[in-house]
């Protein structure tokens, strides 16, 4: 009789310990709701951050071969096959002041739920003498080349024979509304 009332008093335990979880997890549900996403149209203007804008000026593929061609002198790419998603993107100052332009913090994402950063060894092959946090003068204007790489390994075949199909955004603020810049 004594076990079935430790086992009943346990059940009691773990029943108000899962109502409380799902109380808990329902308020910051509702105190922290989904982001909203905002999608910006290729090559079209929109802030970056506060008195910094951001537009999307090209972006192209490089297969496997231009990838190995344009860097294999300079970096180990081991065997993998790989593509880079090359985007130029113009950057400027708005404000009246010397601004501060962290290029790490865009990332690149897709509608196959991949996210990436930046290639910082390829992109200090292509931007020489850019550092990858960029100082911009009152009202000064920035183009720099940014490769993301993406490898066969992230992604099933049938999605990485048809990869430059799917769209790719350049992402930097994810909450409370999510940017999206347009590659294509």
């Amino acid at each position: 009789m004594n076990r079935k009332k430790n086992i009943f008093i346990i059940g009691i335990l773990c029943l108000f310990v899962v109502t409380a979880s799902f109380i808990q997890i329902y308020r910051v549900n509702a105190a922290y709701p989904s982001a909203k996403q905002v999608y910006i149209p290729f090559s079209k203007i929109h802030m970056l951050e506060e008195g910094i804008n951001l537009s999307v000026i090209s972006s192209k593929w490089l297969n496997n071969e231009a990838v190995r061609e344009k860097y294999g002198e300079y970096l180990d790419l081991g065997s993998s096959d790989m593509k880079v998603v090359y985007t130029t993107v113009e950057i400027q100052n708005i404000t009246d002041k010397e601004m501060k332009v962290p290029l790490y913090k865009l990332y690149i994402e897709s509608d196959l739920h991949y996210c990436n950063g930046l290639d910082l060894e390829m992109y200090m092959i292509d931007n020489t003498n850019q550092p990858v946090e960029i100082n911009l003068k009152s009202k000064e204007k920035v183009t720099v080349s940014l490769p993301y790489s993406i490898y066969s390994f992230q992604f099933k075949e049938n999605e990485w024979n048809s990869i430059e199909d799917y769209n790719f955004y350049l992402v930097n603020s994810r909450y409370p509304v999510k940017y999206c810049w347009k590659l294509k």
